[in-house]
């Protein structure tokens, strides 16, 4: 068994002593004329550098693993850079500020509500003002999802998330959705509770098993815990009815030999911080193709203390070693960049970019029709009706598009997710670059 105590052990493995290797891979979210003034360098030597990253086999598969505090990080950059420059018209048109929408596009086709009560969940407190807030009594009907995917599509979205909001699967019409999204050609991700799939029809099963990737929201592997977090009481027994749901959609996978992938999220917090080791143990059990491994970053729920963190930074290094000895099987383990620079003894120091582009690479439509630059402004919690980009319910998307898409979102939000803040200073860098001629096909993290 090759053990590896810490991310310098690693490190030391591979025999990384350049100076420009290892100071890219400290930061790799810098601008290349910012490594460039840090070593001396031309840009010509900055592209070579980026070569050697993208070639050397070494480097990257230290990159891919899970002693890397920016693996995720990384690989969000690589699916940017593919979304906003795959297509050499959809990068002109975007670099040239032609009407174009996001290659990704979230979207709530929720009832505005859920029945679980998560304590970390931006939708958990049930703000009375919500529909105030948003300007809207009910939520959008199929018809009315169906019309903006349409345009949306049209205009160079590939793939929908149906996430936030709510519990989708609560809403009977989500499945008329999905179809229609399928229709247009679109990937479709769907994050849920999986509490509602035990009472699906023939229909939406079809429709279901179209998604090519679902993510199961289960925090504890521990049925009282589990029913603590969700604040619904013991005797229904929910957990249980989840792992079955669970359980039949891998069976009708494994039958109809589909590539979906089917995995778990767990957000680390004060009722199952001791309880990680069990969940990795519980999601290779059940024989699920990844578990995600987050905390709270919005910190909605309480904190935790320092030595409470010693036991998470104790399971997460014990978990990080068996998933390298292969003790998961099939299931891919993943560490949010933050949990794995904890256990690290690093910190992740992201370049704040001084410009929002989240509208460029994910903004979101609410369950009320309110087009938001991300699923934090998307949330009644934090809604700011001065960060809105438009009302597609009652006024056409690609006018909306038309407007926002030459105007500038100031990057100043007091609370700021760390996939915002990292989307942020990835286009930073790939628009940075363009300008100083490293082109998006040049990047490190291709």
């Amino acid at each position: 068994m090759l053990v590896l105590d810490d991310r310098e052990n690693y490190i030391k493995n591979l025999g990384i002593k350049d100076k420009a290797l290892r100071l890219h891979l400290e930061n790799p979210l810098l601008a290349g004329s910012e490594l460039a003034r840090k070593l001396g360098f031309t840009m010509r030597q900055v592209r070579n550098v980026y070569r050697e990253i993208r070639l050397n086999k070494k480097i990257q598969n230290y990159i891919n693993s899970l002693f890397y505090q920016w693996r995720i990080a990384s690989r969000f950059a690589a699916e940017i850079i593919k979304d906003l420059a795959g297509d050499k018209t959809y990068w002109y048109k975007l670099i040239s500020h032609r009407p174009v929408l996001s290659r990704t596009l979230e979207i709530h086709p929720t009832l505005g509500t859920c029945e679980y009560r998560c304590a970390m969940c931006l939708w958990s407190d049930r703000n009375p003002r919500r529909a105030e807030n948003f300007q809207r009594d009910c939520p959008l009907r199929v018809k009315e999802w169906s019309k903006i995917l349409k345009t949306a599509c049209q205009m160079g979205t590939r793939k929908v998330i149906l996430s936030g909001g709510g519990e989708p699967l609560l809403n009977p019409e989500v499945f008329r959705v999905i179809e229609s999204a399928w229709r247009l050609g679109a990937k479709i991700n769907l994050y849920t509770n999986g509490l509602n799939i035990y009472k699906l029809s023939n229909y939406d099963w079809q429709q279901l098993l179209r998604l090519n990737w679902i993510r199961f929201s289960v925090h504890s592997p521990v049925l009282e815990t589990y029913a603590n977090i969700v604040g619904l009481p013991h005797e229904r027994n929910l957990l249980n009815r989840v792992i079955d749901n669970i359980k039949e959609l891998l069976f009708r996978k494994r039958k109809g030999k589909l590539k979906m992938k089917v995995g778990i999220g767990f957000v680390i917090q004060l009722q199952n911080y001791h309880q990680i080791c069990k969940m990795a143990e519980f999601a290779a059990g059940l024989g699920v193709d990844f578990l995600d491994i987050r905390r709270d970053d919005a910190n909605i729920s309480k904190p935790l203390t320092l030595g409470q963190w010693a036991i998470v930074i104790s399971q997460l290094k014990l978990i990080r070693q068996k998933a390298v000895d292969g003790d998961y099987g099939a299931t891919q383990i993943s560490i949010a960049d933050s949990l794995i620079a904890l256990i690290n003894g690093v910190k992740l120091k992201v370049p704040r970019a001084k410009e929002c582009f989240s509208r460029i690479y994910r903004p979101v439509i609410t369950p009320f029709g309110v087009m938001s630059p991300c699923d934090l402004r998307a949330e009644p919690r934090f809604l700011n009706m001065n960060y809105i980009l438009g009302k597609p319910a009652i006024e056409p998307l690609h006018l909306i598009i038309k407007r926002f898409q030459s105007r500038k979102i100031r990057s100043n939000c007091k609370v700021c997710m760390p996939s915002g803040r990292i989307g942020n200073a990835i286009c930073r860098k790939i628009f940075k670059d363009y300008e100083d001629g490293i082109l998006p096909s040049q990047q490190p993290f291709l």
